[in-house]
């Protein structure tokens, strides 16, 4: 049986890195979130920071988790998938 742990790292891994165009959705999001939106500037409503990490850490978990799906399957089976 699958962890719902174990699910999520699936379904990250099949929506987001097993084709071209979730690989790229990845790619840009780290592009237009995290590299080039600053987490909060002087000036910036209270809260924004909080918002934008909240942005930030969605990304970086999703491609974590889909990572990691490929890391457990290369454990499993000895094999070695991109």
């Amino acid at each position: 049986m699958t962890s719902p742990e174990e699910r999520y790292a699936q379904l990250c891994y099949n929506i987001f890195l097993k084709t071209s165009d979730g690989r790229e959705w990845i790619e840009i999001s780290k592009n237009k979130y995290i590299y080039e939106c600053p987490t909060c500037v002087p000036g910036s409503p209270e809260g924004t920071g909080y918002f934008r990490e909240g942005q930030n850490e969605f990304i970086r978990n999703t491609e974590r988790f889909a990572k990691s799906f490929i890391e457990n399957q290369n454990n499993k089976s000895g094999e070695i998938k991109k």
